[in-house]
């Protein structure tokens, strides 16, 4: 996987690691952001900037549901932003989107 990739899929397992989150939860969102790795590694190779947006997008949605002062109109564009992130690989990358929506759906639920 590329460099930017890696970091930004790193940086955000850290963040859901040191989030006041149930263990459930934790567990969850770190096994789909391990998912998000596999699935974007071979994404990374043939399409780098995509692969970068893709892990951007989920490390901005992760950041909003995360946050202690909660921006609700932000939140909603970061989730928003990361399902528009893969709406295009539903044929060639069906597991890919899979886990976005995962993610997206556990993200939605936290702090409800």
């Amino acid at each position: 996987m590329l460099p930017q990739t890696e970091t930004t899929l790193s940086q955000l397992e850290e963040k859901i690691r040191t989030a006041a989150l149930s263990a459930p939860q934790r567990e969850e969102l770190l096994g789909l952001t391990g998912t998000l790795r596999n699935e974007t590694r071979p994404l990374a190779e043939s399409d780098r900037e995509t692969a970068e947006s893709i892990a951007g997008f989920a490390h901005a949605a992760t950041h909003e549901a995360l946050r202690q002062k909660n921006n609700p109109k932000l939140r909603k564009l970061a989730e928003e932003a990361l399902r528009s992130s893969v709406e295009e690989f539903e044929q060639t990358h069906p597991r890919l989107v899979e886990t976005v929506s995962g993610l997206c759906r556990i993200l939605a639920n936290i702090g409800i």
